[in-house]
């Protein structure tokens, strides 16, 4: 008889959340280790990125876009907008070293991530995010010091 198999995609990491500290601008340097657990490779892309915001931000601008009374001229969604834009700490690239790739089923490996944060960032802030490639959630936590560090300077803390 003829099994079929579903290809699924599935990895797994440690640390499984990173936090580190960082100012506008700089970069982060972190070390994971993947475990494939899918019956197909694990592929780590060479380049993506994803959003942080600040604390609860996604969950206070549906707050304040669900209970306040918009102004004249404006909408919900205005406010929504609005809330969400205020608490957005930009977007976080994410860059693996040469030794990343496609990881085979079952396989562990290695992968140092080059993390560049944007200049939204802002001094004694602190953010939160997760890292989404296919198969694979890794939250990340992001705290600004109150004196923020220029680009270029920043400290790993998983």
């Amino acid at each position: 008889f003829t099994v079929d198999v579903e290809p699924h995609v599935r990895a797994r990491s440690h640390p499984n959340r990173l936090a580190v500290e960082a100012g506008p601008g700089s970069e982060a340097a972190v070390e994971l280790v993947l475990v494939n657990d899918g019956n197909v490779a694990f592929d780590v892309p060479p380049r993506s990125s994803f959003c942080l915001f600040e604390g609860d931000g996604i969950h206070h601008a549906l707050w304040t876009a669900l209970t306040a009374d918009p102004p004249a001229g404006k909408q919900r969604v205005d406010l929504l907008l609005d809330d969400l834009a205020a608490s957005h700490g930009g977007l976080v690239d994410v860059r693996p070293g040469t030794a990343a790739g496609a990881i085979p089923p079952g396989a562990t490996q290695a992968v140092r991530l080059t993390l560049r944060f944007s200049d939204r960032l802002q001094a004694g802030h602190e953010y939160t995010g997760t890292w989404e490639p296919e198969g694979l959630r890794v939250p990340l936590r992001v705290s600004v010091p109150t004196r923020a560090r220029t680009r270029g300077a920043a400290r790993e803390a998983a």
